[in-house]
């Protein structure tokens, strides 16, 4: 008797990462309404698969289905690490001219790793929507993929180049992760930092 394929699906969430274990069919369905009903983007052995194009054939020889949060738009600091961030952001974001995201980690060591991704957004200036492979090379080194994350994810950093630092609609939207957010403004020259549930901390 043919034994049935069986796919290994993690779903991210806010905390860390569920994992089923899921026949191709099983493992369209949930992929499907994890993506329609949650916004989810959905990663094939680690390739971006795009939601209007994904079908059963593209599972029956994958390994390993992710669905994690976009990128579009709390761990508790030390007060000194607070302070190496926000003076590294500063200088990173002061006097540009369009929106930049940084993802803030630190390693095994307790050393800080600051990782930029690449903004794909067609209009830059006012939005944001992270390169996916960067983003998904980055999170599945952490708790949100990984039984055995590389870092830990700290935060997310972006600026608004002619806003106030405080979250839009749609920086709200995606603040997903427990994690911390922080907000520059070129605007009023000012940093604030929220947890996501958009509350200011």
């Amino acid at each position: 008797m043919k034994k049935t394929k069986k796919i290994r699906v993690k779903i991210v969430s806010e905390r860390g990462h569920d994992t089923l274990i899921l026949s191709p069919t099983e493992a369209f369905e949930r992929a499907k309404t994890e993506v329609e009903n949650k916004g989810k983007w959905c990663y094939v052995d680690g390739a971006y698969i795009p939601s209007e194009t994904l079908s059963v054939n593209d599972l029956v020889n994958a390994e390993e289905i992710v669905l994690t949060s976009a990128l579009e738009g709390g761990s508790l600091f030390l007060f000194s690490d607070m302070d190496f961030i926000v003076d590294f952001l500063f200088k990173r974001f002061e006097n540009q001219q369009e929106e930049i995201i940084v993802m803030i980690l630190k390693n095994s060591s307790g050393g800080l790793i600051f990782k930029e991704i690449e903004n794909t957004s067609e209009n830059k200036g006012c939005h944001y929507f992270g390169e996916k492979s960067e983003y998904y090379e980055i999170l599945k080194e952490t708790k949100f993929m990984s039984d055995k994350p590389k870092y830990e994810l700290l935060g997310i950093a972006h600026n608004h180049p002619s806003f106030i630092a405080y979250p839009s609609s749609t920086d709200l939207k995606y603040m997903f992760y427990d994690i911390s957010y922080f907000i520059y403004s070129d605007q009023d020259r000012k940093m604030n930092v929220f947890n996501n549930k958009g509350v200011k901390i």
